[in-house]
């Protein structure tokens, strides 16, 4: 199965995540403020291989990352 960019919420990102939405606003541990854009391998058959991954964007100087869901809340806390 091909790895997948999925805007929105996904059912399996919700189901592990719910917390975790699209155009939500977090801070990292850092102070830096993000934006979530969208969740990759939302629908994958094989999580261990290809983890749920949550792509933001530094709402200042819009550089993209990603990090998998299940190691989000280790440094960000939501803003909005």
């Amino acid at each position: 199965m091909a790895n997948k960019l999925q805007e929105g919420d996904s059912r399996e990102s919700q189901a592990v995540h719910p917390e975790i939405k699209s155009e939500s606003i977090w801070r990292h541990w850092n102070g830096n403020v993000y934006k979530v854009l969208a969740f990759a391998n939302s629908e994958t058959t094989n999580p261990d291989k290809y983890p749920v991954t949550v792509i933001y964007q530094n709402v200042k100087n819009k550089t993209l990352w990603s990090r998998p869901a299940n190691d989000w809340h280790r440094s960000f806390t939501l803003e909005g």
